[in-house]
């Protein structure tokens, strides 16, 4: 028998093997963190967590007892999270700012699987100073904590630990009713011991939310979904901006957004002339490439189920992303007369998501835009008019073997309107289709995974439709992590809800890397990499991108992480390209560049008061060098959150008559909790590339569940003329019923 202290060499139980069983309350308990009452002293209990870092082989160095209870309406965790010495501990916070970082705090959580797919499911954490952070988890692995619903939790910190209260409403999650058993794992990470573990053993190397590694959830009586599942989310907002010089406007916006419980595993999302002023600004980037970056969706609507949507395609180290369905692009409308895209309004939209049986997922998706009218460039030119739009999406997964799936998408951009006036009517000749078939590969261990895929654009332009296929298979074990695939995409493959920065290309990539544990109290692993990955022109089949690189990861048992790394890329233009991102002259097209440099990336433990990241590119760029330092230095200011720096640093030399470019991104940032209901987030963000100077604020009061009074400042300067682009203050209040 192994003590609680645990002794390595000893294997923790298979996956499924262990159980807790779930006791019914008679009465709602009352949740204060202090587990007195009677079902908390009669529910069985779930121990002996194991270790997923730094080790896997021992039991947790500190005891977790978890208990499970229910009633007709919440699901009940309770926990004693204990500490391994006799002494008080202090607790490390990093914020007090709902969704916190889980590696960074002491805290607990449930992982919850409640079709027992392995595939889906959710995770709640509460931190030691009882603030809350809950999550959607797809493809087994994947999270997403930008998901939100209404759930309850308390902490009550004692000599030895603390105990954890969570009520959590089964309104919210999607189950198949009266089934004997779910899928769970309860997990902790303990920052003073350098410790994360689980109830249900999971490899380190796969992260604690992995659903292939879980206990069973066995029911004492059946459980029910509840009655009423219907959430309203009224909103009012008002709007003063300013664009340039121009006389202030102002807007007063009501909204409602509602989520409709169809079934226990179906949800439809509805929304109402939506505003999303409240959602985060996007964190400024430096592009020396020569295609689109990608930004982060962070707008309610668009957040559930999510990956029913944006899962398709590929998106992997070594390959351009293909993506059908990219949401971002929704509210957006290419203004010809400045060159630009504007933000246009969102009227409204359904999204029905969720499970049709224990193995079949659907998402649809509907959604309609304001057209955008834009004021003559000239004097004598007539207005021009960007018609509304209804972007629809239509998306099917089928369950297949132990953890797979089959998926189907079909993706409709269609006008309402032309170029000649505001009217709303049908537009035959403006569309742009996509359909697309996925197969998602995913082993029972979790060890194999992969896609296959197979995509087709379609718009009114073209007879033929135009494609994108590709493949990818990944092994990842104790020892490798390794992966091959191979991207093809048409030239005039088109997917205009999608993002696919790059077009007609053929792409063949493959990493393969080696876990070293070394004897060494310092180092958790080192991991010797090799990466390769080549571009073809898909018509002609000529070389166009080649990139090698090869070098060490270095894992510390602080966390603390270094990559040394040695590239060598090749290019070749098909267009003329100015790699110094200035108004000096291009690089001539059909010429081509080959180029080495050194990078260095280190990522310093981030649980600490001061910490802090740098990537590192010094060498070769093009047919010119470059010294290039990206990264952040973060100070926390326990438990209240924490102010830094983001920046963004390029140096640039050419050889004449080329120009040379130093190109800087520096964004000073504060994100503040005054407490757990009021929060502050301010980030000011200087680009040289785009001359941009960005001010933004927002001050938050949570003054119930999901329901806040925002407060948002918004300014734009163009450093190079001197002047205010444009400038926002927005009041909102949301209330969630």
């Amino acid at each position: 028998m192994v003590s609680a202290s645990g002794v390595y060499g000893n294997t923790p139980p298979s996956p499924g093997n262990k159980t807790v069983t779930a006791w019914r309350t008679a009465s709602e308990l009352t949740i204060d963190g202090a587990l007195e009452e009677s079902v908390w002293q009669q529910a069985p209990e779930a121990t002996a967590f194991w270790m997923n870092f730094p080790a896997d082989t021992s039991l947790a160095s500190a005891t977790t007892i978890t208990k499970v209870a229910y009633d007709d309406k919440n699901l009940y965790i309770g926990a004693d999270v204990l500490h391994a010495s006799a002494k008080p501990q202090q607790y490390i916070a990093s914020s007090l700012r709902r969704d916190f970082p889980f590696v960074e705090n002491d805290a607990f959580g449930v992982i919850i699987d409640a079709f027992s797919d392995n595939t889906n499911g959710y995770g709640f954490y509460v931190s030691a100073h009882g603030v809350q952070r809950e999550e959607q988890i797809f493809n087994g692995t994947t999270a997403d904590a930008t998901w939100d619903i209404i759930w309850y939790s308390s902490v009550r910190q004692h000599e030895r630990g603390y105990t954890v209260e969570m009520a959590i409403p089964l309104r919210y999650l999607r189950f198949r009713e009266n089934a004997a058993e779910w899928n769970i794992n309860f997990v902790r990470n303990d920052v003073s011991s350098n410790e994360r573990s689980s109830w249900a053993a999971t490899p380190r190397f796969f992260n604690l939310g992995n659903l292939a590694y879980h206990g069973k959830l066995q029911w004492s009586d059946e459980v029910k979904a509840s009655k009423r599942n219907v959430s309203l989310i009224p909103s009012l907002s008002f709007a003063a901006s300013q664009h340039q010089q121009k006389a202030v406007q102002s807007q007063l916006r009501p909204s409602l957004d509602a989520k409709v419980g169809i079934t226990p595993s179906l949800n439809l999302d509805v929304t109402i002339n939506p505003d999303f002023s409240q959602a985060e600004v996007d964190q400024a980037q430096v592009n020396l490439s020569r295609f689109e970056l990608e930004f982060p969706e962070k707008r309610l609507f668009f957040i559930e189920n999510s990956d029913l949507f944006s899962e398709f395609g590929l998106e992997k180290r070594g390959t351009s992303p293909v993506r059908p369905f990219y949401s971002r692009r929704i509210g957006l409308s290419y203004n010809a007369t400045t060159g630009l895209y504007e933000q246009t309004q969102v009227l409204g939209g359904l999204r029905l998501s969720g499970k049709l049986n224990n193995n079949l997922r659907i998402g649809a998706m509907s959604i309609q835009t304001k057209g955008l009218q834009t004021e003559p460039a000239e004097p004598t030119h007539s207005k021009e008019y960007y018609p509304s739009q209804n972007y629809s999406v239509l998306a099917l997964q089928q369950k297949v073997f132990s953890r797979s799936n089959i998926g189907v998408i079909l993706v409709n951009r269609q006008a309402w309107g032309d170029h000649n006036s505001a009217d709303y009517r049908f537009n035959t000749n403006d569309y742009n289709r996509v359909a697309g078939l996925d197969y998602n590969l995913a082993s029972q261990d979790g060890k194999w995974t992969g896609k296959l895929y197979q995509h087709f654009s379609f718009t009114n332009n073209s007879d033929r439709p135009s494609t994108a296929q590709g493949g990818l298979l990944q092994y990842t074990s104790k020892r490798t992590l390794s992966w091959v695939g191979v991207n093809k995409v048409g030239k005039d493959f088109a997917p205009e809800t999608g993002f696919v920065p790059r077009k007609n290309f053929t792409n063949l990539f493959g990493e393969l890397s080696y876990f070293i544990y070394p004897k060494s109290w310092q180092l958790n692993y080192i991991q010797p990499i090799l990466h390769y990955s080549l571009y073809l022109d898909s018509l002609s089949r000529n070389k166009t991108d080649q990139r090698f690189f090869t070098g060490l990861k270095w894992k510390f048992e602080n966390t603390a992480i270094i990559y040394t790394l040695f590239m060598n890329d090749y290019t070749y233009l098909n267009v003329p390209f100015n790699p110094a991102q200035n108004e000096g002259p291009s690089l001539a097209a059909h010429t081509d560049y080959r180029y080495s440099y050194f990078k260095v990336h280190y990522v310093s433990d981030l649980r600490k008061t001061y910490s802090w990241q740098l990537v590192s590119d010094l060498g070769k760029f093009y047919n010119g060098n470059i010294a290039k330092f990206q990264g952040f230095l973060n100070r926390k200011i326990e438990p209240w959150g924490m102010v830094g720096i983001n920046f963004n640093i390029n140096f640039i030399r050419l050889p004449e008559p080329y120009a040379n470019n130093n190109i800087f991104l520096l964004g000073p940032r504060a994100e503040l909790s005054l407490s757990r209901s009021l929060f502050i987030n301010s980030i000011v963000q200087y680009n040289s590339q785009n001359q941009n100077l960005n001010f933004y604020g927002r001050l938050q009061w949570r003054f119930r569940p999901l329901s806040d009074l925002y407060l948002v400042y918004s300014n734009n300067h163009n450093t190079h003329l001197g002047q205010r682009q444009n400038q926002s203050l927005v009041m909102k209040f949301v209330y969630w019923l």
